[in-house]
């Protein structure tokens, strides 16, 4: 009788509880990811001191040159990009911070490179 009873459940239902249970090792699993994530943002976002230089998740390196505290609770920093010539200063939030790199910031600007004439093909020459 129990088996019976065993069977029917899982005709009837064991459609539903299937996928139901996937649903859930995902949310979980989904959640697990996040949790990850938010450790590591607090542990380089708690690290970031003046003078490292950083790499925000819109790709601007630049060298950390003050720790602002916000009206909000928030932080801010302000960065001084570009080469030794031409420093420039942006502010952006502490949470744009994607890694803390290593070196200094003139190892992560582009020198300028100057364009190359191509030169044309040589002719060939017949003799007549």
């Amino acid at each position: 009788m129990l088996s019976l009873l065993q069977a029917t459940f899982m005709e009837e239902y064991g459609v539903l509880i299937i996928p139901v249970a996937l649903i859930v090792v995902l949310v979980l699993f989904n959640q697990m990811r996040v949790k990850k994530y938010q450790k590591q943002a607090e542990g380089i976002i708690g690290a970031i001191k003046v003078g490292d230089v950083v790499k925000t998740y819109s790709g601007f390196y630049g060298q950390v040159s003050k720790v602002i505290d916000m009206a909000d609770g928030n932080k801010a920093l302000v960065l001084a990009t570009g080469d030794s010539s031409n420093i420039g200063h942006i502010t952006i939030d502490i949470k744009a911070v994607y890694a803390i790199e290593k070196g200094d910031v003139s190892s992560f600007t582009f020198k300028e490179n100057k364009p190359t004439a191509k030169k044309a093909p040589a002719k060939k020459t017949t003799k007549k």
